[in-house]
């Protein structure tokens, strides 16, 4: 019999088989292969990175870029002024589309192209300014457009007159027009409309206030048709008649003796010339 505290003896079992090692799912390439000659594992052959990125940075302008003190990053205030430097001019932009030229056109016998007479004219309007270079506006849609809003209007009175503007609103006017829903920037003394002026020094004042800075002018053919005097709440010209039929085409500050007028229509007015210039003082 067993006695107390005696544990039963172990009947002897075999050991364990050793388990086989757990094979990965996937297995990395070797990041050496072996010299056959001695045996030692040699380097793989440098194998440079093709691709964007690497093409990127062995562009100069990305190199100039670069911080000296993280040549892996970029330094935002390097990377600025890179960005500023390579930015296109929106004039040579629109030179380079079609859109602008500089190619002046004959306009009869004795008479100044059409280029030098615009500058002549806006030299007369303000002489203490230096006419950096004068465009015409070659946009055959647009012209179109014109077309068919003079046929809606009935082949109304048509004027040239200039319009003020920034550089970076160039753009936009030349390649689409004048866009009224801008109206309001410098505000609405005649209506929520386009403003054209028939004096050139009344525009400057639109042209931007920084001195010495560059700056443009749109000289435009718009068709005036009949006009009525402004007023700041008004978004469209008032009625011609009491049965409230016809409207004004457009609204002036003086019904006698307009100099300033303002138009509701986008395609009532088309640019024709970009005049660039630098002023003093407004």
């Amino acid at each position: 019999g067993r006695q107390w505290g005696q544990s039963a003896p172990r009947s002897p079992q075999a050991s364990p088989a050793p388990s086989s090692p757990r094979q990965p799912r996937w297995s990395a390439p070797p990041r050496f292969s072996t010299d056959s000659t001695s045996g030692s594992p040699a380097p793989r052959p440098f194998q440079p990175r093709t691709g964007r990125l690497s093409q990127r940075a062995q562009s100069p302008t990305w190199a100039r870029a670069r911080s000296p003190e993280h040549p892996d990053c970029c330094s935002n205030s390097m990377a600025a002024e890179v960005s500023v430097a390579t930015e296109e001019d929106p004039l040579e932009r629109l030179v380079r589309k079609g859109l602008l030229s500089t190619e002046p056109l004959a306009q009869g016998d004795d008479r100044l192209d059409d280029l030098a007479h615009v500058n002549a004219v806006f030299s007369a309007h303000l002489r203490d300014v230096r006419i950096l270079a004068v465009y015409r506006v070659e946009n055959k849609a647009m012209e179109s457009m014109y077309r068919a809003i003079r046929g809606i209007m009935g082949d109304p009175p048509e004027l040239q007159l200039w319009h003020g503007t920034t550089p970076d609103c160039i753009h936009n006017i030349v390649v689409s027009g004048f866009n009224r829903a801008y109206s309001g920037r410098h505000g609405t003394k005649l209506g929520h409309g386009t403003y054209f002026s028939a004096n050139a020094a009344y525009s400057l004042r639109f042209c931007g206030r920084r001195p010495g800075a560059r700056r443009v002018m749109l000289l435009s053919k718009v068709l005036v048709g009949a006009c009525a005097k402004g007023s700041p709440e008004m978004v469209e010209p008032p009625f011609k008649d009491q049965e409230q039929m016809a409207r004004y085409d457009t609204t002036v500050d003086d019904t006698l003796a307009p100099s300033t007028f303002c138009v509701f229509r986008d395609y009532q007015a088309m640019p024709q010339y970009v005049v660039e210039f630098m002023a003093t003082d407004v």
